[in-house]
């Protein structure tokens, strides 16, 4: 029950970009704190078949796959529904993101998806979340970056440099995947293309105010990177 009610979520309609974008909320009360800290390592079935037999089985951190999975079918099942009623929008390509939690339930959402050719209209499924933790471990990123390869998902994280959320669970082995968009608040952004964060520099991070991780936090900096 926790678990469903932490995945909220918003199902929206860009015409002019011919774009429906999926939008998951972060940690705002105690029961997505259970999410957020049930950190054992969930086994799921890798998707790809042509390399299930060197990577049968990922690690996902469960907290996050047990919100998402509950509300996975619910939400493709809308946006099937939709486009049907909507032919003009059966070209429309997915858009799915999320701040902090909701940046995790993106990623997990878009892992599951974006193999799903009726609701991506066989074009790349892209998720950009910001403050997101990392979702699972060594044989995820394997797999997530095949897809990535494959041309069926593009991720970009966009993070805030002395933000510790993006390397909280690098102590308990999960790891990060995609693009990484580091932002400073006086400019500076940095690409990063590999996890190589630390668990000393998550320790400075957690000395530091968690007001980095705050979502305006990342709107400015934004503006102040991209402008």
């Amino acid at each position: 029950e926790n678990y469903v009610r932490s995945c909220v979520y918003d199902i929206s309609v860009n015409h002019s970009a011919k774009r429906i974008i999926v939008t998951f909320r972060g940690t705002t009360n105690s029961r997505d704190w259970i999410t957020n800290f049930d950190l054992l390592p969930r086994c799921e079935v890798n998707p790809i078949r042509d390399i299930m037999f060197s990577t049968p089985m990922v690690w996902v951190h469960r907290g996050f796959s047990k919100a998402i999975l509950r509300q996975r079918d619910q939400i493709v099942s809308w946006i099937g529904q939709y486009k049907k009623d909507h032919p003009k929008t059966k070209d429309y390509s997915l858009f799915v993101t999320g701040h902090s939690m909701g940046g995790a339930l993106a990623t997990i959402f878009a892992y599951y998806t974006c193999l799903d050719t009726d609701i991506t209209a066989r074009k790349p499924l892209v998720c950009y979340t910001f403050g997101a933790p990392p979702v699972g471990k060594k044989n995820f990123a394997k797999v997530f970056r095949r897809l990535e390869d494959d041309g069926k998902i593009r991720l970009a994280r966009f993070y805030n440099a002395n933000d510790p959320v993006p390397n909280c669970l690098k102590v308990h082995g999960y790891i990060q995947n995609g693009q990484g968009i580091e932002m400073r608040s006086g400019g500076n952004t940095k690409f990063v293309m590999e996890d190589h964060s630390t668990c000393s520099r998550l320790m400075i991070g957690l000395c530091r105010s968690m007001e980095e991780h705050l979502p305006e936090v990342n709107q400015r900096n934004m503006q102040t990177n991209c402008s």
